[in-house]
């Protein structure tokens, strides 16, 4: 299945051309959108629990952590509604072409169990971003 990205969002088009994500062949189907920064998580993901796989749960406690590391807001919600994986992300976010692609790789690559994450990996000098007031 392909990876969908929103290019109407500002920066989308440069994140889909540095993640070199746009071609890659998954086994959920996934969608990439903007968020505007007023109440927005830093990033957010949603699911149908009944398309993936048994392993995504696990895959995705792996992601919680490692976000957690590393201090960046991540909120995932799981019911009904699209077949796809959807993954917002904040507009601030997406000022860092670079950061916002390598996020997107390192969040596709996990939930399709084709990255393995260290809980305690923490990476240097990615900058702070204001929590969501919600």
């Amino acid at each position: 299945m392909a990876i969908e990205f929103n290019t109407k969002d500002f920066q989308m088009t440069a994140i889909r051309a540095e993640s070199k994500l746009h071609n890659l062949q998954t086994k959920n189907p996934f969608r990439i959108y903007g968020l505007t920064r007023t109440g927005n998580p830093l990033i957010h993901l949603s699911y149908n629990y009944d398309t993936v796989d048994e392993d995504f749960d696990e895959n995705m406690q792996q992601l919680i952590e490692f976000f957690e590391a590393n201090n960046l807001e991540f909120v995932w919600e799981s019911g009904g509604g699209s077949a796809k994986v959807c993954i917002g992300i904040r507009r601030d976010l997406r000022d860092h072409v670079l950061l916002t692609s390598a996020i997107l790789q390192t969040i596709i690559y996990s939930l399709e169990g084709r990255l393995v994450i260290r809980p305690d990996h923490k990476i240097k000098g990615i900058p702070k971003f204001p929590k969501s007031r919600n």
